[in-house]
């Protein structure tokens, strides 16, 4: 049962309700309670707009267990585990029931039909009907024993499901799912021993739960559910597996205090005692009027229009004028309920005032264009009528003429509109006894409501017989209105199954019954239309309208069913009855086999035994029920997890604060509390001394446990030094303003999202939160559980925390186990955390002792396997960059990859961009789109995908370049010719790109390619296959180094504090009852959340072998991946690096206050000179490739923190090149203002531009550029100061040559450096032209966002020369040399070895000169180089392939002289594909000669490297 809007309403309105679920904040539950239809829904159809969505029964029945097993596991309850499907509804709930499925049946041949109609191709197989989700199909029959099959395998394999009550109630046992669940409490309640503080926790989809959890007047429940996503479709998108959802906890114990602060303001005006506990059963009362799923709402009632505020003002005004309350426990007080509507009767007067007045505008109106008839056009008169026909006239000429602003008139009019809405909607005369007849209906209803909330079904067969509510204002006189009920018996299956279900779903009635729904003869057919009409109805939304379909004639729907019923078979008998439901307990004896229904496996040791329990069991008289809250409740206890508004001052306010608790801010009013102002510190030492290392509870109200570590005010910031002293630290103008960041965002977020207005903060506390408990072992064999604390660092204001002493806290359960005996039993399994064995898995084969407590285990070793790094060799290029290879503008490159909207004929507006990017949400598509440091980059499968457009769509290319500034673009504007085709073939084009079929991540995700995840799996399997997969041995230890995930206490400690994950990286789960299998090894492909909490992260891994719940990750094989959070894994590489590093490690100084840090991102110039993270300094050189020149070398987030940290260690070898505070050396600003100077020079005109650099620094290899004077001694001197020549550790002065060639800077100015005692090594004469190799590392680090390459030198005593080149932070070093430039050489030869291995082949790609051709509209610059094409299923990396550039030359002339057409062949790396074979030539322009090299065959090939050869090319720059 659901209220529409109501959810977000009240979320929106009490802020801090809801609270995202973290896995190891979950409060302890004692019961669990799942509404299950939801979960059914998710798992069969999860998306109703998709035609082509094809599933079968065995994945439905998989997807069902997966999401229940997650559940489970993410809230553990203690005592009850309780599912709940719908069974037999009561006749009221079947009409709304029979409307849903009405209207889902005809969109769903509707949206087929369109399908069909586009020439779109359907699977040959049937779509599921979601309308078999209804009780007495053979589909729920198969559920319901896959479910007990289900239940039965967890209790008896899964040690999590042994410790409690596992109760079915499925499709048999009558009643609404939610509803079976409220029985079952207050069952429960109302027994002996119930025990007060019970923990409940209720999943479920419909909005009302609130209510129905209120009325229990339990203090301690919440609401589990998916989050809720409100805006555009394509943005809500349902995560596509349980772990990837992100759930959310509505607490009730929050819901009870916000509504105590909504009606405070009678605790002084009531006559009577002021009780909370009525007045939400008043305020659930109040939520009947909007609507639900019984009866309809009142006219002109709708949330979205503000109606709750109005009826709880029109509450609290009336009250205090009663002598009590309205609802009496489900009993209406229908005198005071009498008096209640009568005050809302001013609601349908205010509401028909608007229309009145409008009303008489437009008669007014009319009545002047009567007159002037000759003046005004027939159109307007025509719009006139046209409005007033919209709006119902009701104003009669005579009343026009008579005293417009009489009470008498108003009233008059307003009942002739009431008599209108009666006739039209609800086939009634509007007559004094209609009118009393549909009060009493009305009322009615309500009482109906209240008692199915708090008793339980008062009558099955009672139903409101009308689509529509009366007015408010006519529901009156009822004060001596006598309600009763009869009980009567719920439907039976195939009743409610022809009661509920269109014609378009006979599949699911017997066949029997199949004819009552189409046949003529059929004396129901009137009951089964297959057209009807839907009623908006003052709503927004279609799923909001009314259905007009014909109630269901009980009488006559069972009479035509008896007739037939002879007909059905044994097996259909049986499904047409009830049935009990199932309760299960552990059971440790043996109960033999139980065999699966279908699909799955045998249990083949069952331990479940099963009692079968009927409703009429559960049933309680109304005076035996507990009312209210029981006693013994101690409501101002803190229970963790069940946050209050108790413990802090404050007060309460509704203002229309916008809070965002959704997508966008909020509309209406927001309760916002605004804390009252603390006593103010003066001695801030005398409270660090007090606070730090002391647990206080921080973020109020969702308290958190948290040990204080430092805090701090604008000018001092106090923290603990190693030996336990309390330091001071004044704050620096940077650390000052990291504090005032801080406060400022602790500000906004407590008033922009949760409400709370805290006020000016004068002290940051630095806490860092509780995280977990873990067994500890001393050196006697003591257990004892202690707490652990998170890494992180979490900022506070002082305001919001409290002390531990300032609240009372509930006590805490007792550790489960207290003895070594207990925490490691024989037979159990654990992981090793020791140097050698580090991660392996253990099983505990006995205790000795007689050796102080040591164990012996069998343990097993994993032997690595051996990952090649630069198997992840994707590339991502600049905006600019890419643009000028394709040609194109920069503006329309960021088009293309973004949004581009058309609007069609039909003025439908469809988006054909790429969307590769999107800035809002801050995602991107790994493999296609990358963002560093700001800037978009741009793989090869996004350069082929713009190819392929260029030349499959060159007019569209066109339009959009030369438009680029516009929003929507006009597709007969586009496509003048053959409009509708054209576009229909783009938008399919788009649809189809693979792109569209990858998940987006966060921007910065660090992940892995398809391409490396399937060499990940071929090591692996290869690793198998040779059998070196685990060594077993035995041995003794000791406890301590022995790690046992704790079921109950583990929360989100990592099994080591120190891990730090990286991909690649080789990990083992180590928690039980997890959809992984405990002890599963894989590898790390993906790291979510990266950068942030380390309990927030979520790891991506590849396991070596398929298990039943695994899935597909970047590309692996179905049922290898999975998304771990980071404390159910151990990182066996971590340990490795761990231990290795040990030896010699010194423990570095903090290089910042705690909880502040003054780091900044480096700005992304050509030549910034920020040093990267540590982790490159201690990677292999081998390690590092092309492709990841992202995850390995940027961005460089630590900043200024890393400069701080190395400096003096990179000065003292020589990698250190005159960092200053502001991010540069003085050489690398020389450096880029030389370059922004040629860049002013060179873009003067097209044909200036196509002689410019293409890149920053970038020289070209051409004998004839260096007799050209454009910038040669600026080069020169450049060239000179990059290389060091000449400069020992400082630069000094020298002679600039003419031209840049290396003979002239070897004739400079060279100091000579410092001597060594090396003795004299052989000389090594460098592999390639020295020159060529120093300017060629030059631009691909400028390419690469590296800065400039550093160069030092050495000599040994024989005077030859060694240099080494340092690239973002990385040494590499040369062979001895005769002189510094050649030595210089054979350094960047290496270096380019090792950085860009796979880089020349791109970069040496022949390009194209124009000369005198204007520039094209949308492409700015010429074309330069043919680049690899489209390659859809394939990775994109550079390769000489044949195929027709793109037409970006339309709009030239057709024969400019010097566009001479030439054929060239190019050598293929790799065989030719389909597509690739439609082109074999490619036109050149101006051809000469010159020596391309031969392209690099792919690393996986055996294709050996082809030989230089002479073809006719265009002379890439004319001079420079």
């Amino acid at each position: 049962m659901g209220v529409p809007k109501f959810y977000r309403w009240i979320s929106e309105r009490y802020p801090c309700l809801s609270e995202v679920v973290r896995e190891y904040q979950i409060p302890d539950f004692d019961n669990l309670y799942l509404d299950m239809n939801g979960i059914i829904h998710n798992c069969s159809h999860p998306n109703d707009e998709d035609v082509h969505f094809r599933i079968t029964e065995e994945k439905i029945f998989s997807d069902i267990f997966h999401y229940l097993e997650v559940l489970f596991r993410m809230i553990r309850p203690r005592k009850l585990f309780f599912m709940a499907v719908d069974g037999v509804a009561p006749r009221a709930k079947m009409n709304q029931q029979r409307g849903r499925r009405f209207r889902s049946a005809k969109e769903a041949i509707l949206r087929e039909e369109e399908a069909k109609r586009k020439g779109e191709a359907l699977p040959e197989e049937e779509r599921f009907d979601s309308n078999c989700i209804t009780p007495g199909t053979e589909f729920m029959v198969k559920l319901q024993e896959q479910l007990k099959y289900f239940v039965t395998k967890k209790i008896s394999t899964d040690p999590l499901w042994q410790n409690c009550r596992v109760i079915l109630s499925g499709h048999e046992t009558p009643g609404e799912g939610e509803h079976k669940i409220m029985e079952y409490i207050r069952f429960t309640k109302s027994q002996p021993g119930y025990d007060p503080n019970t923990r409940h926790c209720l999943y479920g989809l419909d909005a009302d739960l609130m209510m129905l959890g209120l009325s229990s007047h339990e203090p301690y429940f919440s609401l589990l559910r998916e989050e809720v996503r409100f805006g555009k479709k394509e943005q809500n998108k349902k995560a596509s597996s349980p772990e990837e959802t992100t759930f959310h906890l509505l607490h009730l114990s929050l819901m009870r205090d916000y509504l105590d602060l909504e009606f405070s303001p009678l605790k002084d005006s009531l006559p009577f005692e002021y009780d909370l506990e009525r007045i939400i059963d008043d305020w659930i009362l109040m939520g009947f009027l909007v609507g639900n799923d019984f009866i309809p709402n009142l006219p002109h009632f709708h949330i979205a229009k503000g109606t709750l505020p109005v009826l709880y003002k029109a509450y609290m005004s009336i009250l205090p004028t009663l002598e009590g309350y309205i609802n009496e426990d489900g009993k209406l007080n229908m005198k005071r309920f009498c008096k209640f509507m009568e005050k809302l009767e001013s609601i349908d007067h205010d509401n028909f005032q608007d229309i009145y007045d409008d009303l008489k505008f437009l008669a007014g109106k009319r009545a002047n264009a009567e007159e002037q008839v000759g003046e005004r056009s027939e159109e307007f008169l025509d719009f006139l009528k046209k409005k007033e026909a919209e709006n119902r006239e009701f104003l009669s000429s005579e009343d026009e003429e008579s005293e417009k602003d009489s009470v008498d008139d108003f009233n008059a009019e307003f009942r002739r509109h009431k008599t209108e809405y009666y006739e039209e909607k609800m086939d009634g005369d509007g007559g004094d006894l209609y009118l009393k007849d549909q009060a009493e209906n009305y009322v009615r209803a309500i009482q109906w409501n209240l008692a199915y909330y708090y008793d339980g079904v008062s009558s099955w067969s009672w139903y409101f017989p009308h689509h529509y509510a009366p007015y408010v204002s006519d529901v009156k006189a009822f004060e001596e209105l006598k309600l009763t009920f009869e009980l009567g018996k719920p439907f039976l299956p195939y009743q409610q199954l022809l009661g509920v279900l269109p014609a378009a779903s006979k599949k699911l009635l017997p066949e029997a019954f199949q004819y009552l729904m189409t046949s003529p003869q059929s004396s129901i057919l009137d009951f089964y239309p297959t057209d009807f009409e839907t009623d908006l109805n003052g709503k927004k939304q279609d799923w909001e309208a009314v259905v007009l379909i014909p109630f269901i004639e009980e009488e006559k729907l069972i009479k035509a069913m008896e007739e037939r019923e002879h007909l059905l078979t044994d097996e259909e008998k049986k499904r047409n009855s009830h049935g009990p439901m199932h309760v299960y307990v552990y059971d440790p004896a043996n109960l033999g086999r139980y065999d699966a229904p279908k699909y799955f496996s045998p249990v083949m040791n069952n331990h479940a035994r099963r009692t079968d329990v009927y409703r009429e069991e559960l049933a309680i008289e109304p005076s035996k029920i507990q009312r209210g809250l029981c006693p013994g409740v101690n409501l101002s206890l803190h229970v963790q997890g069940f946050p209050i508004l108790k413990h802090l001052q404050f007060k309460s306010y509704l203002k229309h604060a916008k809070v965002k608790v959704f997508q966008q801010p909020s509309m209406g009013e927001n309760m916002i509390l605004e804390l009252l102002e603390k006593k103010r510190f003066t001695d801030l030492k005398a409270l660090a001394e007090k606070l730090i290392d002391s647990v206080i509870f921080i973020e109020w109200p969702h308290l958190t446990e948290a040990k204080v570590a430092a805090l701090a005010d604008r000018s001092i910031h106090f923290a603990k030094d190693p030996t336990g002293q309390i330091i001071s630290t004044p704050m620096s103008d940077d650390l000052q303003q990291a504090w005032e960041f801080q406060e400022k965002t602790i500000q906004e977020h407590c008033l922009n999202r949760l409400g709370i207005k805290i006020g000016d903060t004068d002290v940051l506390i630095y806490a860092r939160k509780l995280c977990g408990r873990s067994y500890v072992v001393g050196n006697a064999g003591l257990v004892t559980l202690e707490k652990e604390w998170a890494k992180d660092i979490t900022p506070v204001a002082l305001q919001t925390t409290l002390k531990k002493e300032d609240i009372s806290v509930a006590e805490e359960g007792s550790p489960k186990f207290k003895t070594l005996d207990e925490l490691f039993p024989v037979g159990s399994s654990c992981f090793i955390m020791t140097k050698d064995f580090y991660g392996a898995p253990a099983r505990v084969l006995e205790h000795l002792e007689n050796e102080k407590g040591k164990i012996r285990v069998e343990m097993g070793n994993h032997p690595l396997p051996r990952f090649k790094k630069d198997w992840e060799n994707e590339d991502y290029a600049k905006g600019f960059v890419l643009a000028r290879e394709l040609g194109i503008s920069s503006h329309l490159l960021s088009r293309l990859t973004g949004t581009v909207y058309i609007v069609t004929g039909n003025q439908k507006k469809i988006n054909v961009g790429l969307n590769l990017k999107n800035n809002k949400l801050q995602e991107e598509v790994p493999g296609w789109t990358r963002k560093i440091d700001g800037d978009w980059r741009y793989s090869y499968a996004t350069q082929g995908a713009i190819e392929d457009m260029i030349i499959k769509f060159p007019e569209f290319i066109d339009h959009v370049g030369n438009n680029c500034g516009a929003d929507i673009y006009k597709a007969n504007e586009i496509f003048p010719d053959n409009t509708e085709e054209k576009t229909k073939k783009l938008t399919q084009w788009v649809a189809n790109l693979p792109c569209n079929k990858i998940e987006r991540q966060a921007c910065g995700t660090p992940c892995l390619s398809a391409t490396a995840v399937k060499n990940i799996e071929e090591a692996v399997t290869e690793l198998h296959a040779h059998g070196r997969v685990i060594s077993r041995s035995k041995s003794k230890v000791k406890p301590k180094i022995l790690y046992k995930p704790s079921v109950q206490y583990q929360g989100c400690a990592l099994p080591d504090p120190t891990t730090e994950f990286q991909l690649y990286d080789r990990v083992i789960n180590v928690r039980d009852g997890f959809s992984v299998p405990q002890g599963a090894l894989g590898t790390v492909v993906g790291i979510q959340n990266a950068g942030k909490k380390i309990s927030d992260m979520v790891i991506e891994v590849v396991f070596d072998k398929a298990f039943p719940d695994g899935t597909s990750l970047r590309g692996c094989t179905p049922g290898k991946g999975y998304r771990m959070p980071s404390y159910a894994l151990i990182d066996i590489s971590h340990g490795h690096r761990f231990f290795s590093s040990l030896e010699g490690r010194e423990t570095q100084p903090a290089s910042h206050p705690i909880g502040l840090s003054i780091a900044k991102p480096a700005r992304n110039r050509a030549y910034a000179n920020i040093p990267p993270p540590t982790s490159l300094m201690e990677q292999d050189n081998r390690k590092q490739s092309r492709g990841s020149f992202h995850n390995k070398f940027g961005p460089y987030e630590q900043g200024y923190q890393e400069t701080e940290k190395r400096k003096e260690m990179w000065i003292q070898k020589g990698q250190y090149g005159n960092f200053s505070r502001s991010g540069g050396s003085e050489l690398r600003e020389k450096a880029n203002q030389r370059y922004e100077a040629v860049q002013q020079r060179t873009t003067v005109s097209s044909t200036e531009a196509a002689k410019s650099l293409s890149s920053p620094m970038k020289f070209v290899k051409s004998q004839e550029m260096s007799s050209k004077a454009v910038t040669t001694e600026e080069m020169t001197k450049l060239l000179r100061d990059t290389l060091k020549i000449g400069v020992e550790n400082q630069p000094v002065a020298v002679q600039e040559p003419k031209s840049i060639t290396f003979e002239a800077l070897a004739a400079g100015t060279m100091n000579p450096s410092h001597s060594t005692n090396q003795s004299p090594a052989k000389i090594k004469a460098p592999r390639s032209d020295p020159e060529s190799t120093c300017l060629k590392l030059i631009d691909l680090c400028g390419r690469k966002g590296f800065g400039l390459p550093v160069y030092c030198y050495s000599r040994n005593k024989s005077g030859q020369v060694q240099a080494s080149v340092t690239i973002g932070g990385k040494r590499f070093f040369g062979v001895f040399a005769e002189n510094e430039p050649f030595a210089a050489g054979s350094a960047a030869e290496i270096a380019l070895e090792k950085v860009f291995p796979a880089s020349h082949t791109h970069l040496n790609m022949p390009h194209m000169q124009i000369a005198n051709v204007p520039r094209h509209g949308w492409g700015a610059m010429p074309y330069r180089q043919p680049v690899p094409f489209y390659r859809p299923y394939g990775p994109f990396r550079p390769s000489h392939v044949r195929h027709p550039p793109p037409p970006i030359f339309m709009g030239a002339p057709k024969h400019p002289q010097n566009l001479v057409p030439s054929q060239v062949e190019r050598p293929r790396p790799r065989a030719q594909s389909s597509v690739e074979r439609e082109a074999d030539t490619v036109v050149l322009l101006k051809p000469r000669t010159e020596t391309l090299p031969a392209p690099r065959p792919s690393r996986n090939s055996n294709q050996e490297p082809k030989k230089q050869r002479k073809v006719n090319l265009a002379p890439r720059f004319s001079n420079v």
